[in-house]
Formats: structure tokens, C-alpha cells, sequence
């Protein structure tokens, strides 16, 4: 992998972790807006002397395959530090015609805890609603992580249920 960027989504007014492959790394970038909306690009001018687009829908860059994910969180499952809770329940819908998506959770003591523990994958979740699950899984905070599946196609999410429940006093270890 590369190096990490900041890419500002000026729709959401928010910044977007993003990361590129070795020698892709940005070093300029150029809004092109087209007199036809459909010809409007970001162009990317690279590291290796390369300009690139950006185009939200590739799943590779330069026909390298790329890990793509959203990771939602923290969530306090509990009422505070002093309590815990259950992850009870997930509910995911997918956009109609989405790529699989994986999805996995990270449960913890603390929301440093949960974000720093290793994805407990769950299931696979295919396009429109899907079943809902039920990890059962105990702690002050947690993290739901959803990330494309590699050749499935473009994926999007359309809601994300996180049902908790209170479970008592944190424990101590």
C-alpha cells in the first residue's frame, strides 16, 4: 500500500481517509468541469509522472485491485463508561443492483478497544435487505465495518440497523 490522504467530499462537507498504491500518490489535483455535466472529472496528477481519474465506480486502479470499506462507529453499546451493553442485532439493505459486501463488527471495552480489534466477520450481505443477524456480543463500544467483495461490482448501502441492549456493569479483566 501507500501512503494516507485526505480527500474533502464537497457534498458532504467532510474528509475521507484515502489511500493509493505505491508511486499513485497524489501530487496535485484538478477539478475539469465540462460544459456537459457527464464530461466533469477529477484529474489526479501522480507521483509517477501519470494523470489519472477519479472515477467512484472502478474497482481497480491501473488493474491493481483495491479494498474499499466503511467503517461506522464508534457506538456506545452501554449508557456510559461504567456500562455495558449486547450487540443485539444488525439489519444492513443494500442498494438494488450492489456488488456483495462483507460484513464484520469490532466490539470492545472502550471505543479505542473496539476500533483496534480484529474484524469478527459475520456474513455477506447481497443486494436489497437482507436476513437480519444476531453476533450477541458484549462490551462498552463498537464498530460495524462493511467492505466490498472483490469482483462482485460497485456496491452501496442503503440502511444500516444496529439494535443494543443493556447488559450491566462493565467487567473488569
Amino acid at each position: 500500500g501507500g501512503n494516507l490522504h485526505w480527500f474533502y467530499d464537497l457534498r458532504n462537507s467532510s474528509f475521507w481517509p484515502i489511500s493509493f498504491a505505491a508511486g499513485h500518490d497524489p501530487m496535485t489535483a484538478h477539478a475539469f468541469r465540462s460544459l456537459d455535466q457527464s464530461g466533469s472529472r477529477v484529474l489526479v496528477g501522480c507521483r509517477d509522472g501519470h494523470i489519472r481519474e477519479f472515477e467512484p465506480t472502478n474497482s481497480t486502479d491501473d488493474g491493481t485491485a483495491f479494498s474499499n470499506y466503511v467503517l461506522y462507529g464508534p457506538v456506545m453499546l452501554g449508557d456510559g463508561a461504567e456500562r455495558e451493553g449486547i450487540l443485539n442485532r444488525l439489519r444492513v439493505a443494500m442498494a438494488l443492483n450492489a456488488g456483495d459486501g462483507q460484513l464484520a463488527i469490532r466490539v470492545g471495552e472502550s471505543a479505542e478497544a473496539a476500533y483496534a480489534a480484529d474484524d469478527e466477520l459475520i456474513a455477506t450481505v447481497k443486494a436489497g435487505v437482507n436476513y437480519s443477524f444476531h453476533p450477541k456480543r458484549r462490551g462498552n463500544s463498537a464498530f460495524v465495518k462493511l467492505s466490498g467483495v472483490s469482483g462482485s461490482g460497485a456496491w452501496g448501502i442503503e440502511t444500516l440497523v444496529l439494535e443494543r441492549m443493556r447488559a450491566g456493569l462493565a467487567r473488569k479483566i
